[in-house]
């Protein structure tokens, strides 16, 4: 079976990967991978490739902890589409055989 691939960017300053959409969720293709690509001011980007499960499952419960978390002066947080993703420990850096390309 092909796989598929999705590919996100972000800035150098961001510590996060933003997924544009809340369907990262829930979407259930089977051969999906996110590529995501962070841009460094030294001109040489990080690659981070990171299963479909992995990112519906952390997005999911990573929006949620947000959801029920208060923001600034003790409001609560409204609920939007824009999902974050961060890979604090680069355990999907560079992991281009996931993709079983090879």
């Amino acid at each position: 079976m092909p796989q598929r691939v999705s590919v996100s960017r972000s800035k150098p300053t961001k510590a996060a990967s933003k997924i544009g959409c809340a369907a990262a969720e829930t979407d259930i293709a089977e051969n999906l991978f996110y590529v995501f690509v962070r841009l460094n001011s030294v001109g040489v980007p990080e690659y981070y490739i990171v299963p479909r499960n992995v990112v519906a499952k952390y997005v999911r419960d990573e929006h949620r902890a947000w959801l029920a978390t208060p923001g600034r002066g003790g409001k609560a947080h409204k609920d939007n589409p824009m999902r974050n993703l961060r890979d604090r420990v680069n355990k999907y850096r560079d992991r281009w055989k996931l993709l079983g390309l090879d």
